[in-house]
């Protein structure tokens, strides 16, 4: 069964590809239109930071939170026409989260369950490289849809400790995961440089390995491998490009 579905993805990326050259449903690629010239460099740059506090708050049926938490990452892309509207670059990213409760509790009829002094810290960085043929839309070249592939690699650690009980427990985590997918999407111009794109996930593989040390003595593992082939809303994402 994974052979026979690595193989039709092979075939998907090489009909991706030899797409660039052909007719696609009625867009001649190899029309005059160029969205975006040979030579031309593509520079964009996404941030994230939110952070979030209680004090004595409460959640549902949780009550008493006393906790601070924070989340940053950025992720820095480059890319450069190797053909008319033809990119091919890469993206890295990097993330990193706190989460810290100094006290939590649910009590709900005979279930009573505390969380105290829990501290968890994690950070994880990522590797892409992506093709990008552009099928421009109209004659104006200033709107294209394109078809994204992309394989990726990350790393990740984290550490978490809980004193629930007054005894000190704490878990080591090492991670490793892939990624490789199509990206479909739309890009448009709104000034002579800049443009605005939306792209969501449609089909791809993806894997990761995980190596946990428990309180320095007990070590675990745990793998898993998937695919899917539908539209991840949860993929959707909305950026702007700077052509150069």
């Amino acid at each position: 069964m994974l052979k026979r579905t690595f193989i039709s993805f092979i075939l998907i990326l090489a009909s991706c590809y030899l797409a660039c050259g052909q007719i696609v449903r009625g867009y001649d690629l190899d029309s005059k239109v160029i969205f975006a010239a040979k030579g031309t460099h593509l520079l964009s740059c996404g941030a994230r930071y939110s952070s979030t506090n209680f004090s004595q708050g409460q959640m549902l049926v949780v009550e008493g939170i006393d906790s601070d938490s924070y989340t940053f990452s950025v992720a820095p892309c480059y890319a450069v026409m190797i053909r008319d509207n033809v990119a091919a670059g890469v993206r890295m990213s990097y993330r990193r989260g706190l989460v810290k409760i100094d006290e939590a509790g649910v009590d709900v009829e005979d279930v009573s369950i505390n969380v105290d002094d829990y501290y968890l810290l994690s950070h994880k960085g990522s590797l892409e490289a992506f093709l990008r043929p552009y099928i421009p839309i109209g004659q104006s070249g200033r709107c294209a849809l394109f078809a994204e592939i992309g394989a990726s690699g990350a790393m990740g650690q984290s550490k978490n400790t809980d004193g629930h009980a007054d005894i000190m427990k704490g878990t080591w985590q090492k991670s490793f995961s892939w990624e490789a997918g199509i990206y479909p999407g739309m890009t448009a111009f709104i000034t002579d440089r800049l443009a605005v794109e939306l792209n969501v996930g449609l089909f791809g593989f993806s894997g990761s390995k995980t190596q946990q040390i428990h309180n320095q003595v007990d070590e675990g593992k745990r793998s898993n491998f998937g695919a899917h082939f539908m539209v991840d809303v949860t993929s959707l994402a909305v950026g702007l490009s700077l052509y150069l």
